[in-house]
């Protein structure tokens, strides 16, 4: 069940909840390790090794346990037979009320375990964050390599993006794919995506001018502060990915790094909650989320097409939230959706009426 409709610990039977038994005996256990001291990580490490799914195609999260954990109907409700007494409940609330991490996390052991997808082994962070601790003490140690970029082949590239650009029909689909490699080139980025809105003054569908907000290293390049913006879409300092709406200053006091908005949005995951009811239609589209361990996740569906008619937003809401995601947000979708990999389109685009310009994107970089 790739969305639940029903708390974990319970299902259906003849139009009435009742108790399941596999799942309700998982619910106690996860009350009883956490009140005995156990972490969520510890916790999720037990349910992903002997516990039973908590949905079929999607692993076990500490998002998961904390749901669990602060859902009241487990002690009973008209609907709801009890699998907990009101005692456990009361005394787990207590408990997340007062918890602080018994050792504090340094600043280098994130970095460890963002980059190790989870906690490493004790042997392995000990031996790593020595050096970490080192380079965050003296962080003038770290000297970025230079990156080497192939004039030739570049000016080759720009050759061939301003003449498909002169021709007329424009080739939408070759000249999108030479766009997205030369700012691959430019940037040394192995892919890339559209991101937010554009505006069209013309009305042809190629304005290629931002539309909404968009931030680079810190600042707002195209916007302004006392404006709101929906649909916000932005990476803080530390690679976290922050959604919703908020106003130019709200992204600037969040330490949005860099961002872009798109109108109307929507956001499709926000702090591990599927949102629903999004409807949209079926049409091409692009997405961005990020999992709990920090794994970006970055999607196109093609559309238009007769093998493939696109998506509507619940589709991308889900496949995002099965996959992971916490926070996930519609980019620019329709015309606009194409993915660029290892010098390669790897999707087609749909645009009928001629090249559109990309007034932002999204890269991977190398």
């Amino acid at each position: 069940m790739g969305n639940r409709k029903r708390p974990f610990g319970y299902k259906m039977v003849m139009g009435e909840i009742v108790i399941h038994p596999q799942e309700a005996q998982a619910v106690q256990g996860i009350y009883a390790r956490y009140l005995t001291g156990a972490s969520f990580n510890d916790i999720t490490d037990h349910l992903k090794e002997k516990g039973p799914p908590y949905n079929a195609d999607k692993p076990w999260n500490k998002n998961m346990v904390a749901r669990i954990l602060e859902d009241n109907r487990y002690a009973g409700t008209e609907r709801f037979p009890a699998i907990l007494s009101p005692e456990q409940l009361q005394e787990a609330a207590q408990r997340r009320s007062e918890r602080k991490p018994a050792v504090q996390i340094t600043e280098a052991q994130k970095a460890l375990r963002r980059l190790c997808n989870g906690r490493p082994s004790a042997a392995v962070e000990s031996q790593v964050l020595s050096l970490l601790n080192g380079l965050a003490a003296a962080p003038e140690q770290i000297k970025p390599q230079p990156q080497t970029v192939n004039r030739g082949e570049l000016a080759e590239v720009e050759r061939r993006f301003s003449a498909a650009l002169a021709t007329s029909p424009v080739d939408e689909d070759g000249a999108k794919e030479l766009a997205l490699r030369l700012a691959g080139m430019q940037y040394n980025a192995i892919g890339g995506t559209n991101a937010g809105g554009f505006y069209d003054p013309g009305g042809g569908g190629n304005g290629g001018i931002p539309d909404g907000l968009v931030m680079r290293d810190g600042t707002i390049a195209y916007g302004n502060p006392g404006t709101w913006y929906l649909n916000v879409i932005g990476f803080d300092a530390d690679h976290i990915l922050h959604v919703g709406d908020m106003s130019g200053q709200q992204a600037l006091d969040l330490g949005l790094m860099s961002a872009v908005s798109f109108s109307p949005g929507p956001v499709l995951v926000k702090d591990g909650e599927l949102q629903t009811n999004l409807g949209g239609g079926m049409n091409p589209r692009t997405c961005i989320g990020q999992c709990a361990d920090g794994t970006i996740l970055l999607m196109v569906i093609e559309g238009r097409k007769p093998d493939s008619m696109g998506a509507t937003y619940d589709d991308i809401a889900k496949i995002m939230y099965d996959r992971g995601a916490v926070n996930a947000a519609n980019l620019d979708g329709g015309s606009s959706s194409l993915m660029y990999y290892n010098g390669e389109q790897i999707t087609r685009g749909s645009n009928i009426i001629g090249m559109r310009q990309m007034s932002t994107a999204i890269l991977i970089l190398n």
